[in-house]
């Protein structure tokens, strides 16, 4: 009898354990499979759609928000986000939860089936921590303070201890309605550099000066080693300094940084966006040890985006993705839909290299903050939808990127005052829900015909303005997503690696620095796939240490010149049309001088070759001078090279996972011609038509229907 009421007791304290043991009891994480990364819950693959609400607005507008998670839940949505109060204390004190709490039971009595990714602000400390620690905030180059420095050590311990104690607590009392952790810091809690967009530079905090000198002592260990890769013997590890605000804003070589001269300048900005993105995914692997069964994410890599910002792209930093797709720490990265071009008849644009970060294993999430017909006044920063059916249309449009590639996304109500509220919104978002979930069982990898490939740290050489990037990865895109094809976002590094699918076309964008063993594998690489390769600009002007233009013919194989004057337009022979060639006056800008190369366009007013190809051992290289082309163009370039084009006119398609997509940017009768013959059915209405290898359509602007591919 004793031994039987002990094997109770056991008994009943082991199931104590598992219902107490919240991380045990909901399992959720991102498993890397041969089609690409899927969300698990519990072992079953989910679509990873989620309604984001925003409750940091004032208390009378929580019943509204309330109403939303209420009917995303009747609509089978369950998967939530929301952020929550932060948790700063003084030392002795204990976090005050109470905020915290109201808001998740808030939200589990409206949807109780509600599974939650909490977001987790830690660089906005209240007055006394700044008080206390005057010294580890930002130090901008006019003399002003800001939030915490990402340098700073004391910074980094409170956030860390404050992700603990938010994790812990939620752990605790409300595991099983825990799924993720989004880590969220610095310009709107999207990881990148504070302030970049107002043409502020931050690092001269004492903290940013000492890790910078710590940093350069881990690169160059000696004196002699710093000495000789600056050019300068007088610099010293103990003595080197953050390049002033006048260094960090010019270049010594026309629209390029020469590493000869300004060595200084380059390690500080691989400096700063390293540790941007080592100390996102410190936060990660914080939240990720102490949760250990639940999803961990961040903002990041908005390599197309942020090119604009005013003292350039390399000032953002974001341009140490890799680092966050090696970490075993990070589960999601995210973005917001691009804000370039989102309206009616736009192309609902990725900031990042998001297929590279598939491909890494980290499911991609696009946060979808659509300015619905129901946003009201407040919506005045960007433009408001007229009506539901073109708030239909957009979300949509915006779904069907992620759908036919497998990633994710949230719809955001951004001001929680109410945008995705009512039935007639949530009939629409819930059959997407429910058709992503149906086709989880039958997920295919993502390989589209067209790769745009770019590196980051190229953009460490480029003119600190928007003036060559800004229209080079962020304007291109308007072009990009015209072609007519569904496009692929790579990093250099996947591309040299042989992990990019065997694109039929790549397009090589904002590659200037290149070295040798670079040069060897994309070779090697466009061997093997026989493609087409477009290259923009200037691939390859700075190899190791040096820059020069003879370089950009060990690249593209077309010899050319760099010219003073310049046309302001670039002429297709094919058409006779114009278009602008590159940006400002200043911008640097070359000539195309092959005779063994066939012309594709010209400048208008000297006549020189802007753009030619050339054909060797199977390989198409076409050098482009300009920043950008015609989608027109890139459509032509596509066809030759074997591509398959679903429609020419200038539309945004997209196509796979056993889906195509046709988004309009003007109204009309649309062709979308399929690779052979299908039957397609239109996943809201149910519509079926063909079979057929072609199909016509009458659309209004900025309609847009996904059908399911049926063989």
């Amino acid at each position: 009898m004793k031994r039987l009421c002990l094997f109770l007791l056991f008994t009943v304290f082991v199931s104590y354990l598992a219902i107490n043991s919240c991380s045990a009891e909901l399992r959720a994480e991102v498993k890397k499979t041969q089609s690409g990364p899927v969300l698990f819950i519990n072992g079953k693959p989910t679509a990873p759609a989620i309604f984001f609400v925003n409750y940091d607005t004032p208390e009378d507008l929580r019943p509204l928000q309330f109403s939303e998670v209420e009917t995303a839940g009747r609509h089978g949505v369950y998967l939530v986000s929301f952020g929550l109060p932060g948790a700063w204390t003084k030392a002795g004190e204990k976090p005050d939860f109470t905020e915290t709490d109201y808001r998740i039971e808030q939200t589990l009595k409206v949807n109780p089936k509600a599974l939650i990714i909490f977001r987790i602000g830690i660089t906005w400390p209240p007055e006394w921590w700044y008080n206390e620690n005057p010294d580890e905030r930002i130090l901008y180059d006019n003399g002003e303070r800001g939030i915490p420095s990402v340098f700073s050590e004391k910074w980094k311990a409170a956030a860390t201890e404050q992700i603990k104690a938010i994790v812990e607590h939620i752990e605790s009392k409300y595991g099983d309605n825990a799924i993720g952790y989004h880590i969220s810091a610095f310009n709107t809690g999207e990881w990148f550099c504070d302030r970049v967009w107002n043409s502020r530079l931050g690092g001269y905090e004492a903290p940013a000066k000492e890790a910078f000198r710590a940093y350069l002592k881990k690169k160059y260990i000696s004196d002699f080693a710093l000495q000789k890769a600056w050019n300068d013997s007088k610099v010293t590890l103990g003595t080197a300094v953050v390049p002033t605000p006048e260094e960090r804003s010019a270049t010594t070589a026309g629209s390029f940084h020469d590493p000869a001269k300004e060595m200084h300048l380059l390690d500080y900005l691989e400096f700063e966006n390293k540790t941007q993105a080592e100390t996102a995914a410190y936060m990660c692997k914080i939240a990720k040890e102490t949760a250990p069964n639940k999803l961990a994410m961040v903002f990041f890599g908005y390599h197309f985006e942020l090119a604009p910002v005013p003292k350039g792209l390399q000032t953002s930093g974001h341009l140490a993705l890799r680092t966050l797709l090696d970490s075993p720490y990070v589960d999601v990265i995210c973005s917001p839909v691009s804000y370039l071009d989102r309206d009616m008849g736009g192309g609902g644009y990725f900031m990042s290299a998001v297929d590279s970060a598939q491909l890494a294993g980290k499911l991609w999430l696009n946060e979808d903050d659509t300015r619905t017909h129901l946003a009201g006044d407040i919506a005045n920063d960007l433009p408001r939808l007229k009506n539901i059916e073109e708030t239909n249309a957009v979300l949509t449009r915006n779904f069907a990127h992620l759908l036919t590639r497998g990633s994710a996304l949230w719809w955001m109500d951004l001001y929680g005052n109410g945008r995705f509220r009512g039935d007639e919104i949530w009939q629409l978002l819930g059959r997407l829900n429910d058709v992503y979930q149906s086709a989880m069982p039958d997920l295919k990898p993502y390989q589209p015909e067209i790769a745009v490939i770019v590196d980051q740290r190229s953009a460490f050489y480029g003119d600190p303005s928007p003036d060559i990037l800004g229209t080079a990865l962020a304007g291109f895109r308007v072009e990009l997503y015209r072609t007519g094809a569904p496009l692929g976002f790579y990093l250099l590094d996947d591309f040299t690696a042989g992990k990019v699918p065997p694109a039929k076309m790549n397009i090589f964008l904002g590659t200037f620095r290149l070295d040798a063993d670079q040069i060897r594998a994309i070779k090697e690489q466009s061997a093997k796939r026989k493609c087409t390769n477009i290259w923009m600009y200037a691939p390859g002007i700075v190899q190791g240490n040096s820059l020069s233009c003879d370089f950009i013919k060990d690249v593209t194989g077309i010899s050319m010149k760099p010219v003073t004057g310049r046309s302001k337009y670039i002429t297709l022979l094919k058409t006779g049309e114009k278009y602008p060639a590159n940006g400002k006056p200043y911008v640097s800008n070359f000539a195309i001088n092959d005779i063994t190369a066939t012309p594709i366009a010209k400048y208008a007013y000297t006549n020189e070759v802007a753009v030619a190809s050339k054909t060797v051992d199977g390989v198409t290289n076409v050098y482009c001078t300009g920043l950008r082309l015609p989608s027109e163009t890139l459509r032509d370039l596509a066809h030759s090279a074997g591509v398959h084009i679903y429609s020419e006119s200038n539309d945004i398609v997209m196509a796979g996972n056993g889906f195509v997509a046709l988004s309009t940017s003007s109204a009309g009768k649309k062709t979308l011609n399929m690779p052979q013959m299908y039957t397609l059915e239109d996943i809201v209405s149910g519509e079926k038509y063909g079979p057929a290898k072609t199909f016509e359509f009458d659309m209004a602007l900025g309609e847009c229907h996904i059908w399911k591919i049926i063989n």
